[in-house]
């Protein structure tokens, strides 16, 4: 049912949501850590992996930015430089890696969100989240150190990993 333009949305109509279970603070009316943490929202393997996945991905960046910092000093480092020759090869390539995993952190991310909220959980799409998560180790560790075919091997681990939930929210 559609409200008209008279008749604002409230915090009784959400209640009344077929989705309430999703929404423990809405269930209650309130927002704080005892409705999220009561046992409310299971924090799924998927879910785990994906958290993993995210603090990796967000430390990925410190080991080039260290070197950066050591190559140039610091104060250079955090300008805006033209010449970007004095970072080593392996340097280059983990900032590319780290590239790598941002945009497929992107794909991965709202999948595993999906899965849980529409309970589509099922044990390949855990084992799936398990995948991808070391995969982008490997691809990491493979594009850095520059070993032959790793990378292309993990990264296809990960769109293989990140298809399979897909196909299980689709089917």
């Amino acid at each position: 049912m559609l409200c008209s333009e008279a008749e604002p949305i409230s915090i009784e109509i959400l209640r009344l949501n077929e989705f309430n279970h999703l929404y423990p603070m809405l269930s209650t009316g309130t927002f704080d850590k005892q409705n999220l943490t009561s046992g409310d929202v299971d924090m799924t393997t998927e879910l785990t992996y994906l958290t993993y996945t995210a603090i990796y991905t967000g430390i990925m960046w410190l080991p080039y930015i260290l070197h950066l910092i050591l190559v140039r000093g610091l104060i250079k480092a955090i300008s805006y430089p033209d010449d970007r020759s004095v970072m080593a090869p392996w340097a280059v390539r983990m900032r590319m890696a780290h590239t790598n995993n941002i945009e497929t952190l992107m794909v991965f991310a709202p999948l595993v969100v999906i899965a849980h909220l529409t309970d589509a959980n099922t044990p390949a799409t855990a084992t799936a989240s398990m995948i991808f998560f070391f995969s982008r180790i490997v691809h990491n560790a493979g594009y850095t150190l520059a070993i032959p075919g790793l990378r292309t091997v993990a990264f296809f681990a990960s769109v293989g990993a990140y298809l399979t939930i897909g196909f299980a929210l689709l089917g």
